[in-house]
C-alpha cells in the first residue's frame, strides 16, 4: 500500500522549497488558470484514495490512516472538496473518468 504523510505544503513552504515568492508561485499558478498550492496537492491525494475507496469492504478510517489523512474525517473533508460529494456516493455515482473530471474541474480555475 502506497501513503503519503500529512499534507504540509503551504503556499508559503512550497514556494519556498522552490526558492521563489509566495506571489510568484500565486501568480503563476493563477495565469495558467490553476487552483491554489494546497488545492492541487488535495486533490491529488484525493485521486490517489479512489481505488481504495471504491473498495467497499474497507473502511474509511483504514483507508484514511493508508493515504496518510490523520483522521477519517480530514479524508472525507477532502473528498467532498474536492467532488462535491461525499467518499461513498462519490464512488457509487461516478465512475474513475468522471471522478477525475470533478478533480480537475475543481483545480481548474474558471475564466471570467
Amino acid at each position: 500500500m502506497y501513503s503519503w504523510g500529512r499534507l504540509d505544503f503551504t503556499d508559503h513552504t512550497f514556494a519556498r522549497s522552490l526558492g521563489h515568492g509566495e506571489a510568484a508561485i500565486r501568480g503563476a499558478l493563477t495565469s495558467a488558470g490553476l487552483a491554489s498550492v494546497g488545492r492541487l496537492l488535495r486533490c491529488a491525494r484525493v485521486a490517489r484514495t479512489y481505488s481504495a475507496l471504491a473498495e467497499r469492504r474497507r473502511r474509511l478510517p483504514v483507508i484514511a490512516a493508508a493515504f496518510g489523512f490523520g483522521t477519517d474525517r480530514t479524508l472525507a473533508n477532502h473528498v467532498r472538496d474536492c467532488t462535491g460529494l461525499p467518499p461513498r456516493r462519490a464512488v457509487r455515482d461516478l465512475n474513475a473518468g468522471a471522478f477525475a473530471a470533478r478533480l480537475v474541474s475543481t483545480i481548474v480555475l474558471r475564466a471570467g
